[in-house]
């Protein structure tokens, strides 16, 4: 093997290396995009088979409504029999 050669051979070798490390570099930040996707899927929809205790955003905002909605029902007879009260108290005091 010459010398031109072999310096070829060596850049070959270097240029190799240095695609070695910049994919390796890329699988490692791949992995880490999968990790935070993860995380980030955990927090949107909840831990699997622990929603009790987590239950992510999307079932926090389910619970809010839910509880919103319990709310206004709430409201709407608190009116209701404040409405009939009036009603009554108006009638007795009509008379």
């Amino acid at each position: 093997m010459t010398a031109d050669e072999h310096s070829a051979l060596e850049c070959l070798r270097q240029e190799l290396h240095a695609y070695h490390i910049d994919v390796q570099r890329m699988l490692e930040r791949c992995r880490l995009c999968r990790e935070e996707i993860a995380v980030m899927r955990a927090d949107l929809y909840g831990v699997p088979g622990e929603k009790g205790r987590n239950p992510g955003l999307l079932g926090d905002v389910a619970e809010l409504k839910q509880a919103r909605r319990f709310m206004l029902w709430t409201l709407r007879a608190v009116w209701l029999v404040l409405a009939t009260l009036a009603g009554i108290l108006a009638r007795i005091w009509g008379k």
